[in-house]
């Protein structure tokens, strides 16, 4: 059974997009249009990485982060989104100062779904090594 994959955009053809490549790389996408569904899923647990957008109405990516950093877990998170700035810090990142391992600005591209991926299978290959 392919590796679970979250993706997490409220953008229905963004999401959609994504998916499509993710699944076309081998794995299985689990779609989600916010951060609570996001949550929830996670909550099932089994997910072997996901991709989050930052801005998305009931709960934004910010908050997944946080959320999963209070939490305590290992689920490895990329970031797409907007280059919006709040103040000083560029979403992209805040996103990684709250723990995503990369972020992508919008609009998305194959090249960086590709290495969105490779990220992930990184960052489990680095958790397998230190356990």
């Amino acid at each position: 059974m392919p590796e679970r994959i979250l993706v997490v955009d409220d953008d229905e053809l963004t999401r959609s997009a994504i998916c499509a490549h993710v699944e076309k790389l081998g794995y299985r996408a689990i779609e989600a249009g916010n951060g609570l569904k996001a949550i929830e899923e996670i909550g099932k647990g089994n997910l072997h990485g996901m991709i989050l957008d930052i801005l998305m109405p009931q709960s934004d990516g910010i908050e997944v982060l946080v959320w999963i950093m209070k939490e305590q877990l290992t689920l490895p998170v990329v970031v797409f989104t907007q280059t919006g700035v709040d103040r000083r810090l560029s979403y992209p990142e805040i996103a990684e100062r709250f723990g995503a391992i990369k972020s992508f600005e919008k609009p998305i591209s194959e090249k960086n779904i590709r290495k969105a991926m490779e990220l992930i299978e990184a960052a489990h290959d680095e958790q397998a090594s230190s356990s």
